[in-house]
């Protein structure tokens, strides 16, 4: 349906986990051939398993880690991008408002994109957030600072929540009120 859509990229799926490493990697590989032998030449986002953080892409608590395993990742059209995502504050679980620190993004970013350049690989980071104090907002604007300097393995980023449906959610970026909220700030910086 979509694939003579160029304005259609394909994310395979939001946040594996509960399974072996190489088991997420048989799926991903399949979806990618389906994709492929559907004729759509569009982009792919394939995340990693366990959550797919940046911040874990190279560690094995979950098994086979994602910096391993996902080097197995197949694509005739060979078009397509490792998503992580990554969240600020102190387990990575984009549960809690605060921030650990005003340079925790580009920190806990650096292991995945040293990954990506090693193995020439592209990354995209499909969901961070922080709170609206003003470590938080530092950490945004190092995060997104980070992703700009890195530009050369990043195709883009986008932001963890936006739309009416989130309320008065902590990362909201949803205007309240007619006001912007304080974490609109640093992307806006970062266009």
């Amino acid at each position: 349906m979509f694939k003579g859509n160029p304005q259609v990229l394909f994310g395979l799926m939001n946040e594996p986990h509960g399974m072996p490493t190489e088991q997420w990697l048989g799926a991903a590989n399949a979806a990618i051939q389906a994709i492929r032998a559907a004729g759509a030449p569009q982009l792919i986002l394939v995340p990693g398993n366990a959550w797919t953080g940046a911040h874990s892409w190279g560690g094995s608590w979950y098994g086979t880690p994602n910096a391993t395993a996902m080097l197995g990742v197949r694509d005739p059209a060979n078009h397509y991008a490792f998503e992580a995502h990554q969240y600020l504050e102190g387990d990575s679980s984009g549960t809690q408002a605060g921030c650990v620190s005003a340079t925790i993004g580009a920190q806990r970013m650096q292991g995945f994109t040293n990954w990506l350049r090693t193995h020439g690989k592209k990354g995209f980071l499909g969901e961070f957030a922080g709170g609206p104090d003003a470590v938080c907002l530092s950490a945004l604007d190092n995060i997104l600072g980070h992703l700009e300097a890195n530009a050369d393995v990043y195709l883009g980023w986008t932001y963890w929540a936006g739309g009416p449906w989130w309320d008065d959610y902590f990362y909201s970026l949803e205007p309240r009120g007619g006001t912007d909220t304080p974490q609109l700030g640093a992307p806006r910086g970062h266009f």
